[in-house]
């Protein structure tokens, strides 16, 4: 079975605020930028815009 080629892969870091409700703190991206989200919907946006950015492409707004 031939390999699929490897896809880039992005790291990003994640600190949560313990017992929080909804789920709220900080997520730095790939560039180093770091970002308060609060609610899961917001998480999931910076973590879109951070799968959007790929070296000599800019950050979707």
């Amino acid at each position: 079975m031939p390999s699929e080629p490897a896809l880039p892969l992005l790291r990003v870091e994640l600190d949560l605020v313990a017992d929080s409700e909804p789920i709220r703190g900080h997520l730095r991206d790939p560039s180093g930028e770091r970002h308060g989200f609060h609610g899961w919907l917001e998480l999931i946006e910076l973590l879109r815009r951070a799968g959007n950015t790929s070296p000599g492409r800019s950050p979707e707004p």
